[in-house]
């Protein structure tokens, strides 16, 4: 509902808009036996202009209400020490299985996993090249034998991926070598 402001209480207004609206409000009913709420009061010092210069935030360089003071407790020094581990942390060389399936050995701490397939692979052929990664040849990803472990190019990967999904594990290094063929073949097309 408008309220319908007269001179004098524009005038009044002006004196004491600095109050908090509470105070404001009680005052301003007080004094003009009127009954308006905390907003409307808000509302028509507003459209005064009339500003408080209070923003209801922290001024820069503001000192806190504990500056200075100590702190009431002692640190918690006694649970956690040094060199402790938590009851479920895992010794090197356990296994897991991830999200993909795929077996990883821990080969450090705190957090070193490895896949399993790349370790082996590593221990029979050594480091594996920069660029390539080893591949299950029956697709089964908990078969880490090295019998079963193929050594492929990413790009390699790619075509094998794309054009051989479904290769049985007999023809995976024959749908190798025609996946290298075709990376030559590619390769040559660009020189020309």
């Amino acid at each position: 509902m408008a309220h319908k402001y007269t001179d004098k209480m524009k005038n009044w207004m002006r004196i004491y808009y600095g109050l908090p609206v509470p105070e404001l409000t009680a005052k301003f009913n007080e004094h003009f036996s009127v009954n308006y709420s905390n907003k409307s009061i808000h509302n028509f010092r507003k459209r005064l202009g009339l500003r408080t210069g209070r923003t209801g935030q922290y001024t820069k360089g503001n000192i806190p209400h504990n500056a200075g003071t100590k702190g009431l407790m002692k640190r918690n020094s006694g649970s956690f020490k040094s060199g402790s581990s938590p009851h479920n942390t895992r010794p090197i060389g356990s296994e897991r299985i991830n999200k993909d399936g795929y077996i990883y050995i821990k080969v450090d701490s705190p957090k070193i996993w490895r896949p399993k397939h790349q370790i082996i692979w590593e221990e029979h052929h050594g480091e594996l090249p920069a660029g390539s990664i080893v591949i299950f040849k029956d697709g089964d990803k908990k078969n880490c034998h090295i019998d079963n472990l193929l050594m492929v190019t990413r790009r390699e990967n790619v075509i094998l991926n794309k054009f051989y999904p479904n290769t049985p594990a007999e023809y995976k290094q024959t749908t190798t070598y025609l996946a290298r063929i075709m990376i030559a073949i590619n390769n040559k097309e660009r020189v020309i």
